[in-house]
């Protein structure tokens, strides 16, 4: 597949999702009769723990490099993300990488300020599902993309053009326009249809604040925001007048110096061995930066891959660890309010089929629901 055609692909996959899953939960929780909205949130939310070791087992029959290696590969880039690499450390040691049980902590305060954002607009659509009519539930939850770039100019700091402003006001006209299409024409309770608007916008709100939130946390080069670097930082002015060298030693004196201010000047380099390709006649360019030390000299090509060095990792991997993190969190500590529900008798809890009602079409409807969410909420995000 090529890189021209994917994008589509993902939009047509979101967009099937989208309409699956409201269509399917609609049909469950109306000619079904199974409107349990906090316990079919619960299983769909649940099922997110299964999208990364999926994502491994098709890496294991189609790549090459072992599982492993990405599993260390992402214990490095969570080791870096949450800084539990000091800058002081030494060279020999940059690619240190902390161990699962001092990056618990730090993660899992993440991943539960993560399944706390993503469960609000969750369960704003299944609650909105029990009033309002498919179509509004889908058009309105479409503005969570609007609502996310409007929470991105908050917290990233970007201009807003008076088109860009147009045209979200334009987007959120036409949900409008099309939410009070049919009040009026008796098609189901009309104050029931308006509150479940009312929710289901709240929660487009919350979604759009959840994807920015996602975004952040996300490292750059993984689907993270990429900050721009500060060039009043990295970069020193240029001098105002050139003073060319004595001597091609004292250049090089001069050039260690300015770029490792650890290093004396005594220093003696690491040669590498004359015959390489790599070196250069020193007669023929005598002013020339010589490498002594590159990582890409020093390692032969064709060499095996050092197994403690990580591994680039696969498009959306590093996502979908986080996106099934959330799943466990979900599964781990969100059950006790159906027990709570039950209890107070505003969601009777019961298994699909207790009832009457088909189980099988029940259980087959919330799997829809369940990957219909799933596979929504890992393209809007890719």
């Amino acid at each position: 597949m090529t890189p021209q055609v994917l994008p589509f692909v993902i939009l047509g996959g979101i967009v099937i999702a989208s309409a699956a899953q409201t269509e399917v939960a609609h049909h469950v929780t109306a000619y079904l009769h199974f409107d349990k909205p906090y316990f079919t949130f619960f299983l769909t939310h649940s099922t997110f723990s299964l999208i990364f070791p999926l994502h491994l087992g098709l890496l294991y029959f189609t790549s090459p490099i072992p599982v492993s290696a990405y599993l260390a590969s992402i214990r490095f880039v969570l080791t870096e993300q949450l800084g539990l690499a000091s800058p002081h450390m030494p060279v020999s040691t940059r690619e240190y990488t902390a161990s699962w049980r001092d990056i618990l902590p730090i993660w899992s305060q993440k991943v539960a300020l993560l399944t706390a954002l993503v469960t609000v607009p969750a369960l704003s659509w299944f609650v909105a599902m029990q009033y309002s009519m498919p179509v509004d539930i889908t058009s309105i939850y479409a503005t969570s993309s609007f609502a996310a770039y409007g929470f991105s100019l908050l917290l990233l700091g970007e201009t807003l053009s008076r088109m860009t402003l147009g045209s979200i006001l334009l987007a959120f006209l036409g949900v409008i326009i099309i939410s009070l299409d049919g009040i009026d024409s008796g098609e189901g309770d009309s104050s029931r249809r308006a509150f479940g608007d009312g929710v289901m916008l709240f929660g487009a709100i919350a979604l759009g604040l959840y994807e920015v939130i996602y975004k952040l946390t996300l490292p750059e080069g993984h689907g993270g925001v990429t900050v721009a670097p500060d060039e009043e930082e990295d970069y020193d002015p240029l001098p105002t007048s050139h003073t060319p060298p004595h001597s091609p030693e004292s250049s090089a004196i001069s050039h260690r110096s300015h770029f490792h201010p650890h290093r004396s000047a005594s220093t003696p380099d690491i040669p590498l061995d004359t015959a390489s390709p790599v070196l250069e006649d020193e007669h023929e360019r005598p002013y020339a930066l010589r490498r002594y030390t590159s990582a890409s000299q020093l390692i032969k090509p064709g060499a095996p891959h050092y197994p403690g060095h990580p591994v680039p990792l696969p498009p959306a991997l590093h996502a979908n660890f986080i996106t099934s993190c959330i799943g466990v969190a979900t599964f781990l500590f969100l059950w006790p309010p159906i027990i709570w529900l039950h209890w107070m008798g505003f969601e009777t809890f019961q298994w699909p089929g207790q009832v009457g009602e088909s189980a099988v079409m029940v259980w087959g409807g919330l799997a829809v629901v369940a990957w219909g969410g799933a596979l929504y909420v890992r393209g809007s995000l890719h």
